[in-house]
């Protein structure tokens, strides 16, 4: 994963007045990998999130990975991202976010546009947010990029109250 990815997470995670005690890549565990589905199991990557990053966690702060290969969740296709509810860890990939100038290892606007808008949603959920019925929120759940380039980056009022930004 380039570096624009880490530090385009970072801005994003400013957007929520939240500092990650770290936001990483790297090289997913394999234990993690489910070979007839040809992804990650996003659970399993938030757990040894939580398991490498557990001094920084105890300390109060936030971890987010960040990884170009494909997560799911049973249940689902595939997810953009995951996070801890309330919790500590969340992780994005870029897999699904890309399209073709992307897809060759260039940051377009709208990929690192994709990137935020999943970062702040899986970001919001570690700061306890839910998924939102406005359509243009970013905590509104998103199944396909048409959803997540419809609502972009920001959090709509109601949340933002939530969170007492």
């Amino acid at each position: 994963m380039p570096g624009w990815a880490i530090e385009t997470a970072a801005r994003a995670a400013a957007l929520l007045h939240l500092s990650p005690a770290a936001v990483v890549q790297g090289a997913l565990d394999r234990a993690c990998f489910h070979e007839k589905r040809r992804q990650y199991d996003s659970r399993c990557i938030i757990e040894r999130l939580r398991q490498d990053f557990a001094e920084s966690i105890e300390r109060g702060r936030a971890v987010l990975g960040i990884t170009s290969e494909d997560l799911y969740v049973p249940g689902l296709n595939f997810v953009f991202g995951q996070a801890e509810l309330g919790g500590a860890c969340a992780i994005v990939s870029t897999h699904r976010l890309v399209d073709e100038a992307g897809a060759l290892g260039q940051p377009t606007t709208m990929l690192e546009r994709r990137l935020r808008t999943e970062v702040v949603h899986e970001l919001g959920h570690v700061l306890g947010l839910e998924h939102c019925s406005n359509p243009y929120c970013a905590m509104c759940f998103s199944n396909s990029l048409l959803d997540t380039d419809r609502k972009g980056d920001r959090l709509c009022f109601a949340c933002i109250s939530r969170l007492g930004l």
